[in-house]
């Protein structure tokens, strides 16, 4: 964000890093090519520790879920590192437990999965001895965002906590995947009030009792009494296969200073460059991570920054391209469902 941290702290000047959460994690890459039931998916990261001291951000990446689909997600911590680097350590297993629990005689309920996994880590994040309850103390450990989107064959699923997001390009359109939690919404404001919490201006943001400027999230122990919850919002959509071009999964790091259509229009060209060079899908999606990380640089973001391209095209968008480009000089466009 452009004012300050979830958090306040004093910004120091921009450092570029492709370092994200401790190098123990195990398994860390910055991109890929992964087959899951029978589509081929190219993901590329970057993560930047941007104008703040410390990196507090953290993401998972094609981790597999036990029906064989995937998961990705950005996690930005606030107050530390500590519960973005657990949630990234910890959140595929949590899900994946949320996911036997369910009746096996219904249909799955995303929603209530998510809910259960979210609030599940909440719960294991708590510390045993009492919090005092006007004020941080030293044993909160602060909090984290989670936005992870879910691909299957069939359908796209994305569970959003706090203010990080995700955003679908479907057909050359903008598809919002999330909706940012803060206090700027009708809803959540009001959910806060009721819950007994106040919004207050603070570093030039609205905050929940003038301290975090979102209204939900994992950990935030003591806030909890104001109306700070970690419960997801979720969406589920159909997957389109000829449709659906790729998917971004950002902190806000890189949403405060490149809206939704903007981050958009700059993957779709720089995947498009990437493959006329010749490059990987894989590469070409980091590439393209990297070209909306520098933007948004650029544009004024002081925040740590993490920015995931999950390419929903591999196989199919050099065909694309090259055709597209044939064309072009008569004219004429094709459509990715030609």
């Amino acid at each position: 964000m452009s004012s300050g941290n979830k958090r306040s702290r004093d910004n120091t000047q921009a450092h570029f890093s492709d370092t994200a959460a401790p190098a123990s994690v195990p398994g860390r890459r910055s991109k890929g090519i992964i087959v899951s039931q029978g589509c081929k998916l190219a993901w590329g990261c970057q993560s930047v520790i941007g104008g703040r001291r410390y990196q507090e951000n953290s993401y998972i990446a094609a981790r597999q879920l036990p029906d064989g689909s995937k998961l990705f997600g950005v996690f930005d911590g606030h107050g530390g590192s500590h519960v973005s680097s657990f949630l990234e350590l910890n959140v595929e297993s949590y899900i994946s437990t949320a996911i036997k629990l369910h009746d096996k005689q219904l249909p799955i309920s995303w929603k209530s999965t998510f809910t259960t996994a979210f609030t599940s880590l909440d719960e294991d994040l708590r510390p045993s001895e009492p919090q005092n309850n006007d004020s941080a103390t030293t044993t909160d450990n602060g909090g984290s965002t989670a936005v992870i989107v879910r691909l299957s064959e069939s359908e796209i699923v994305c569970a959003n906590c706090g203010d990080s997001r995700a955003v679908l390009s479907r057909s050359g359109e903008v598809r919002a995947l999330s909706m940012d939690q803060n206090p700027d919404r009708e809803d959540e404001e009001s959910r806060i009030k009721t819950a007994g919490g106040t919004i207050l201006h603070n570093h030039g943001a609205r905050r929940v009792m003038g301290v975090l400027n979102m209204t939900r999230a994992i950990g935030d122990n003591w806030l909890r009494r104001f109306g700070v919850i970690p419960e997801p919002e979720v969406w589920v959509l159909d997957r389109l296969q000829y449709d659906d071009e790729f998917i971004i999964v950002a902190s806000d790091g890189l949403w405060v200073a490149i809206d939704n259509e903007e981050a958009v229009n700059i993957t779709r060209r720089s995947l498009r460059q990437a493959s006329l060079k010749g490059l990987g899908s894989d590469s070409a999606a980091r590439i393209a991570a990297k070209v909306l990380t520098r933007a948004a640089l650029a544009k004024g973001s002081t925040d740590n920054i993490t920015v995931i391209v999950i390419d929903l095209q591999a196989e199919i968008t050099p065909l694309i391209i090259q055709q597209q480009i044939a064309l072009e000089a008569t004219g004429l466009k094709i459509s990715s469902s030609s």
